[in-house]
């Protein structure tokens, strides 16, 4: 899971590692700690299995849905939830055929 540094409470990183067993991904700030119990400050722990390359892989993400907003509107018209889905879904799928019939045109 990638996240901002602002997401950096120690209650999410042990949700992070111990309920959805994932690796921590969120950037810290700061590490340094005044609590007495290290083994309880999950912050250390993910100070320790920070991976900067992976982190700096949700810049790809981060640029595919800003090109998805820029071309296919950002907002959602469809009023049910399972509506919306389909619509998110649909977005994605045009952009991906897009990006493929582009590349082999190319």
């Amino acid at each position: 899971m990638c996240g901002e540094a602002l997401f950096q409470m120690n209650n999410l990183h042990r949700f992070v590692m111990f309920n959805l067993k994932a690796k921590s991904l969120i950037k810290l700030k700061n590490v340094s700690t005044k609590r007495k119990n290290w083994r309880k400050n999950y912050r250390k722990i993910a100070s320790k299995q920070f991976d900067e390359k992976l982190y700096h892989q949700r810049s790809k993400i981060e640029t595919i849905f800003s090109m998805i907003k820029i071309k296919y509107n950002p907002k959602i018209k469809a009023k049910s939830r399972e509506t919306q889905i389909q619509e998110g879904y649909h977005k994605l799928l045009t952009h991906n055929l897009a990006v493929g019939i582009t590349a082999c045109v190319k």
